[in-house]
């Protein structure tokens, strides 16, 4: 028994679903033999067989059995190869097409019917098949997607207690310099580029400050110094004054 049988049986069909999904399996692989115009179209094989059951088997029993049994016997044969058959061949489609549905409701979206046909049964199968295919490639991507999402947010939040951590490197070096210590120089071997160029721009103006306060300290230095030997001359000076006014004296 066939896969498709099993998940019959085990869908609470039983014995009868499993013969009618054998009877109509046969129907299918009577299809191929079909003249073409009938495989082309489901409706005009329903329309050819529906004909036989209703006018082609009662008309021919009329005339070519007298007898009522044998009559009845032969119609009802008629009526089994041509009407039940195609139903059975619709409840193995109907089947077939559920099957495929708990499947692709199951995850498994790999499916085949292994059935080529070209009338409408045909080009429901494929399309069953494609739709199940695009809809696996869709879950991939939104599964790929996820990922993505997922790496990028752990990448930031990686990236954001790099900053944060750097940041507070910084704000130590910096408060060193507010002290009065401008030999501090910040790190510039952060991975982020911008904490990098801050970094840059930070020393360079701690560079340029601590230049403008050495020549602040020399000039102050130079100033003291002239001021010193200002007051000496001051003193010489008064020293000379009061030497002259004893001399007078």
């Amino acid at each position: 028994m066939t896969e498709t049988h099993e998940r019959t049986t085990s869908g609470g069909g039983g014995l009868a679903a499993g013969i009618l999904m054998t009877i109509g399996e046969f129907a299918v692989t009577l299809e191929q033999y079909y003249p073409a115009v009938i495989r082309r179209n489901f409706a005009v094989r329903l329309l050819v067989l529906a004909s036989v059951v209703v006018v082609g088997a009662p008309a021919a029993t009329v005339v070519f059995v007298e007898d009522v049994l044998t009559a009845a016997v032969v119609f009802s044969v008629a009526t089994i190869l041509t009407g039940f058959l195609a139903y059975c061949e619709l409840y193995w489609v109907v089947i077939r097409t559920t099957d495929g549905v708990r499947s692709v409701d199951d995850g498994e979206y790999d499916l085949s019917f292994a059935v080529t046909r070209p009338d409408e049964i045909g080009v429901l199968f494929d399309a069953f098949e494609r739709m199940a295919t695009s809809l696996e490639e869709s879950l991939d991507e939104a599964e790929a997607a996820r990922e993505r999402a997922a790496a990028a947010r752990k990448e930031s939040q990686r990236r954001s207690e790099r900053l944060e951590s750097r940041a507070a490197a910084y704000a130590d070096r910096l408060s060193a310099v507010a002290d009065g210590d401008l030999r501090v120089r910040l790190a510039t071997d952060a991975d982020d580029e911008a904490m990098r160029e801050i970094a840059a721009a930070v020393n360079d103006a701690l560079e340029r400050l601590a230049e403008t306060v050495g020549q602040v300290e020399s000039v102050a230095a130079a100033v003291a110094e002239r001021s010193a030997d200002a007051d000496d001359g001051v003193s010489e000076v008064e020293t000379a004054a009061a030497e002259v006014a004893d001399a007078v004296e």
